[in-house]
């Protein structure tokens, strides 16, 4: 993840074997990126390259926001399983954090491709599913996860989120209760920085669009948008991945791109690095 760095320093002509350790490559990065929060507004503003200006003041941005939903999680406890301040002394069923024990099972295989829905039977269909030894898209029907699968309604507590801040369920294997198997959280990011993540996820959508390909037929409703690399169609063997356009940090439009990329995959990501 920090190659990007030594090969900065090799364009540069500078000696760069020192990131060939991974443990010197972090001091390194984790130096610079001291000395960029070091910088003033002003100091920014005035640097003239535009695409390193609009990389290093994202930099900065993306940090902070890391931080600041860090530090909503941990508002109310040191570290990641010690107890809430807020709700201590509580039950369990009135605690920020409550465990939901399961019995992982094997699916259903008649499920597949089935619709879930709370909406009336008659107001919505379900995606008509590809057969994969005929070819032929068959239909299939909507359930109702209450009534059809008998699932529980779990359900953020408005209660114990206006103490808390947030309340987070975790899914426990019953054979092996400390071991969280998935997680959901109300509430986890700061209300400025969920509404900074829907704008960047917004913006994406000026990405150029891509056309669908038969194996997307089945999925007619909106557009769909590209991310990331492909490799080229039709292209050589041995031709290397492409990023498609709009992505390719050629310019201060695609660079931001980018970044809001790696903005929304990573904080709806977190938690997960958190548990």
């Amino acid at each position: 993840g920090l190659q990007w760095l030594g090969h900065a320093f090799e364009a540069k002509d500078f000696h760069a074997e020192i990131f060939n350790s991974e443990l010197n490559a972090k001091e390194i990065y984790n130096q610079f990126m001291a000395h960029l929060h070091s910088f003033k507004s002003a100091e920014l503003q005035a640097i003239k390259d535009t695409a390193l200006k609009t990389i290093f003041i994202r930099t900065i941005q993306f940090r902070k926001l890391k931080k600041q939903v860090k530090n909503k999680f941990f508002a109310n406890r040191p570290f990641l399983n010690s107890p809430c301040k807020k709700c201590k002394n509580e039950p369990d069923n009135k605690k920020c954090i409550q465990k939901v024990m399961i019995s992982p099972t094997k699916m259903d295989e008649s499920l597949i491709g089935c619709g879930v829905s709370f909406a009336p039977r008659e107001k919505i269909t379900a995606v008509p599913m590809k057969n994969s030894q005929s070819g032929q898209f068959e239909p299939r029907c909507v359930l109702h996860p209450e009534k059809d699968l008998g699932l529980k309604a779990i359900r953020c507590s408005p209660e114990i989120l206006d103490r808390c801040g947030s309340m987070t369920y975790y899914f426990c294997d019953k054979k092996a209760p400390n071991e969280v198997l998935d997680f959901w959280t109300y509430g986890a990011f700061p209300d400025h920085v969920l509404q900074n993540l829907i704008l960047h996820h917004r913006r994406l959508q000026n990405v150029k669009a891509i056309k669908r390909g038969k194996q997307f037929d089945s999925y007619s409703q909106g557009e769909m948008f590209a991310k990331g690399s492909r490799a080229p169609k039709g292209g050589l063997p041995g031709d290397s991945y492409a990023m498609y356009v709009g992505m390719e940090a050629i310019d201060e439009e695609s660079i931001n791109a980018l970044f809001d990329d790696a903005e929304v995959w990573f904080f709806f990501h977190i938690f997960v690095v958190l548990t």
